[in-house]
């Protein structure tokens, strides 16, 4: 299959690609905790993969990945949630006692850095800029809206979207877990190396507080009575190569169709890899 990352191709092909369709994906994740048993970039890993495979379906190139994010502190309701009361401040997933803090952008820098380079893209005669957002902090989605609004209107020229590589509907109600058996399934499938399962207990509660691996229900201000991960998101239980290829599929396949219809309506043409 032909080379779609961008760093990797020469300037040759980097033109012939172009020239074929118009269309570029910029992956976004961040280095933040995913439990003791995950690498810090999973957000980015996973943004990555899930641009890539668009681009190998549907034509277009990657960029590479940026691995910038931001976060807020969470609130009141959050912390009772988390069993985080007495730790007054917490920034995003950097609960009190973890190994390794996360690396937060502040929200006005981190809306510069993606503004310049969609701008520069636009510039270069792409016609379609895709960010693929691996983090799902609703600041985030905040951003990236705005940006799209923002540049739609200064750049009638191009189109600019973005998709979160899970389901977005959860993602606007607040509800996807975080560390929990979804990222879990899918470094297993991506890069099963990278997982060390063996970093958690092998039995017992796995309490918020101490892994931040947080089930979607808490995240909607429902956690369980004992503050741990609930059963049906555990980690150690209910991740496999094969749930993360799944979710990967069928996150591909609609944005594939999503970006397919976009393509269509600009008038451009699919290229047939």
């Amino acid at each position: 299959m032909d080379e779609v990352r961008l760093w990797l191709m020469l300037p040759a092909e980097i033109t012939r690609e172009r020239e074929k369709l118009p269309l570029i994906f910029l992956p976004i994740g961040l280095l933040e905790w995913h439990g003791p048993h995950l690498p810090l970039g999973v957000d980015g890993i996973n943004a990555e993969r899930v641009a890539v495979g668009a681009a190998q379906r549907i034509g277009g190139v990657v960029l590479p990945t940026f691995y910038i994010g931001t976060e807020r502190n969470r609130t009141r309701q959050d912390l009772t949630s988390y069993d985080l009361e007495e730790a007054g401040y917490v920034e995003g997933m950097d609960f009190p006692g973890l190994a390794e803090k996360s690396y937060y952008w502040r929200e006005e820098i981190f809306a510069l850095i993606v503004r310049a380079q969609i701008v520069q893209a636009i510039e270069r005669g792409y016609r379609i800029v895709c960010i693929i957002n691996g983090h799902g902090a609703p600041n985030q989605a905040d951003v990236l809206n705005r940006l799209k609004e923002e540049l739609n209107h200064r750049y009638p020229e191009a189109v600019i979207t973005w998709f979160y590589p899970f389901n977005e509907k959860l993602l606007q109600m607040g509800s996807l877990s975080h560390a929990a058996y979804e990222e879990t399934s899918l470094m297993l499938y991506y890069q099963p190396e990278l997982v060390k399962l063996a970093r958690l207990p092998p039995e017992g509660p796995l309490p918020y507080k101490q892994f931040a691996i947080v089930d979607a229900q808490a995240f909607c201000g429902n956690p369980t009575p004992d503050y741990s991960t609930k059963e049906e998101y555990d980690p150690r239980r209910m991740s496999s190569a094969e749930t993360g290829r799944n979710i990967f599929e069928k996150t591909l396949t609609g944005i594939a169709g999503r970006l397919s219809r976009l393509i269509s309506e600009l008038g451009l043409k699919r290229t047939e890899r």
